[in-house]
């Protein structure tokens, strides 16, 4: 028995060097995507102003993430590095979940072959280094899965706590993680079918229901929940739309979640997951067969209720796949020299895939967009929501406040640059952020020919969009995102400008 825990023990401790030291490696190098600035600006704002503790549900985002974003800007200097490694922890909570659970039902080897798939899968080396939900909400799936099979197979009272926290804390996370309340729903149906009452018991599963629900009371509570609860309807279809029967989007969902597994997580992967699901399926092992029912059950309200797939829909529920894809690779590891090579290939590919996003973003960018549609990179690297041109502006303006302090303006709006803006410049000494928008002043614009201000002023743009005070500023340059096509602007106040003029001091 000692040797068998030193044996688990090196082997954690191996996969957790691997994990963390390739997951930590260039980790801002891709710069601030445009939902990481608005996070990260929400989570300092959760943690440091004064009864803005809930301040991300006006738009209907629960705030748990956003309070370790906060915390985590008041240990770390680089804001994004801070909200970047709170996922990497995440993904470290979910790479331990896949071990334990591959373990436990499926042998050690299963486990350490799972637990590499995963550190080396492409899309999740990806979302384990955003300051975005994705990472922690994978580790809650896993994790909810581990504690509901213990419970099923022990029935102790911990198990059924700890299953409601986790629960609880995935829908405190993103308003998604009810899917996870309804696929234990129907796991607890079908074990309790299935078993006929044996080995189920109901009072600890609604235990942990209630434990949920006790823990979610302070967002209940809170009225700008049920006020903007409805626009969450932006990217799940309503009610009356799925009683239309929308057969047209969930079959483009069915065949984007395919396109995206297929080749975010490499051909090879995606093919040893549906051997191992076939595996698995025809054991004689009922138990092994659970995590599947769990995987389909998530995966169908994802396809049901989702309008349109995209990665980042599909990445929180794909973790437990690597358990799937693990069972076969792990069952070839024991086969002849050939078959060896199978799984050994394997890695080798998804792990090249993943050095290209580390090492070379805009090529491994460019290479998904050429066989696939579902590549992310206008998002991340050509188009106005990527964080390129938006340090490189702000460094040029910190050029300028060598003299002295300045302000540096932007429209009221989300996103990039104008909560990057605000993220990085907020502690600052010199360069204030501040909104420079026509809709802030309190007097006509329109009467007036020119805007003054003694302390320098200047406004970073998202391409053009001056926020209707074209009138009053100068171009100074532009810092253009990879390809051309969208750009930050720098803007000043106009120095040559006569007539009527609206002081800013």
């Amino acid at each position: 028995m000692i040797k068998y825990w030193k044996m688990k023990a090196k082997s954690l401790i191996v996969l957790s060097f691997i994990y963390l030291f390739l997951r930590s490696i260039n980790l801002t190098l891709l710069p601030i995507f445009n939902d990481e600035s608005i996070y990260l600006d929400w989570g300092y704002r959760t943690v440091n102003l004064k009864g803005q503790l809930f301040y991300p549900l006006f738009d209907a985002k629960p705030p748990l993430l956003m309070w370790f974003f906060g915390l985590s800007q008041k240990i770390f200097s680089d804001p994004l590095f801070a909200g970047r490694v709170v996922s990497v922890a995440c993904g470290y909570l979910t790479m331990l979940g896949i071990y334990f659970l591959a373990e436990r039902h499926f042998g050690k080897k299963t486990a350490v072959f799972s637990s590499l798939l995963y550190i080396v899968v492409p899309i999740f080396s990806f979302f384990d280094r955003q300051a975005l939900m994705e990472s922690a909400m994978g580790a809650i799936g896993v994790w909810s899965l581990l504690l509901f099979l213990k419970l099923h197979l022990k029935n102790r009272i911990t198990d059924a706590v700890c299953l409601g926290l986790v629960l609880a804390a995935g829908f405190f996370i993103k308003s998604n993680g009810l899917i996870y309340f309804f696929s234990g729903l129907l796991l607890f149906t079908f074990l309790s079918i299935r078993s006929k009452g044996k080995n189920i018991d109901s009072v600890n599963f609604f235990l942990a229901l209630l434990v949920s629900q006790l823990t979610l009371l302070p967002l209940y509570v809170q009225s700008m929940f049920w006020q903007t609860l409805s626009s969450n309807s932006r990217f799940s279809l309503t009610i009356g739309e799925l009683l239309r029967l929308p057969s047209n989007i969930w079959a483009n969902n069915l065949i984007g979640a395919f396109e995206i597994i297929f080749w975010q997580m490499t051909p090879l992967v995606f093919f040893g997951i549906i051997v191992g699901i076939a595996m698995i399926l025809m054991g004689k092992k009922e138990e092994r067969k659970w995590p599947v029912f769990w995987m389909t059950a998530n995966f169908a309200m994802v396809l049901i209720f989702v309008r349109n797939i995209s990665p980042r829909y599909m990445v929180s529920f794909l973790p437990l796949t690597v358990v799937f894809g693990g069972v076969f690779f792990s069952r070839l590891s024991e086969k002849n020299m050939f078959f060896k090579l199978i799984p050994f290939l394997t890695t080798i590919v998804a792990f090249l895939g993943m050095l290209v996003q580390i090492f070379y973003p805009l090529n491994y960018f460019s290479g998904l967009e050429k066989i696939t549609r579902f590549s992310q990179k206008n998002e991340y690297v050509t188009g106005w929501p990527s964080g390129y041109g938006i340090v490189e502006a702000l460094s040029y303006i910190d050029k300028k406040s060598e003299k002295g302090p300045v302000f540096v303006g932007v429209r009221v709006d989300s996103g990039n640059p104008e909560n990057a803006v605000i993220t990085y410049l907020r502690l600052s000494d010199r360069t204030n952020p501040v909104y420079l928008d026509r809709r802030v002043f309190d007097v006509d614009l329109d009467t007036y020919n020119c805007l003054q201000s003694r302390v320098p002023l200047y406004f970073v743009s998202r391409d053009n969009q001056t926020a209707g005070l074209e009138k009053y500023l100068q171009e100074l340059k532009r810092f253009y995102k990879p390809e051309g096509k969208n750009y930050v602007g720098v803007y000043a106040l106009k120095h040559d400008c006569r007539g009527k003029t609206l002081r800013l001091d």
